[in-house]
């Protein structure tokens, strides 16, 4: 589940822009 969660995490980071 862990493995998911930082996934998910990433998928958001991914969705945000580029600074």
């Amino acid at each position: 589940m862990g493995v998911i969660l930082i996934f998910k995490f990433f998928e958001y980071i991914y969705d945000l822009p580029p600074l």
